[in-house]
């Protein structure tokens, strides 16, 4: 694995309405929660507010700043009334990189820190170095073609 990276845009709030934020823009959230719900149904931790979340569907091997501009290509339609709903909520740009080998790109033009700007959003950018497998520690199961680490 050289790099796995994932972007999305989020809006939460106390008061967010996620159906409200998704008629409004016309736009399928990739996934909302409610306060209250789990993170994770494996999990205890709860979510403390609402939420509607745009992932990118970019491939993971793509790079982070197309990522970004895949969300913001599909959000320009309604970039306006996005900007209004901005104002009302907590928004983020997250940005997920994992990384065992290279370190990718990560850089952000001033054409895409405008646009942060314009919807006011927090940009969190977490990026994760993972060791490298080595031949010692890597066992090859012939279970279903899948490699598991061991």
């Amino acid at each position: 694995m050289k790099s796995e990276i994932s972007v999305s845009l989020t809006l939460t709030g106390l008061d967010l309405q996620p159906d409200k934020i998704t008629t409004k823009l016309g736009i399928n959230p990739t996934k909302i929660w409610f306060k209250g719900d789990l993170i994770n149904l494996k999990g205890k931790i709860r979510y403390s507010d609402n939420g509607w979340s745009l992932k990118s569907q970019l491939d993971e091997s793509m790079e982070l700043e197309a990522h970004i501009k895949s969300i913001f290509e599909q959000l320009q339609p309604v970039w306006k009334d996005l900007k209004e709903i901005c104002f009302f909520y907590q928004t983020e740009i997250s940005c997920v990189v994992y990384v065992s080998e290279q370190v990718p790109i990560i850089y952000f033009n001033s054409e895409i820190l405008n646009q942060i700007h314009q919807l006011n959003a927090a940009l969190d950018v977490d990026l994760y170095i993972l060791p490298e497998p080595t031949q010692k520690h890597q066992k090859i199961l012939n279970n279903e073609n899948k490699v598991f680490l061991v």
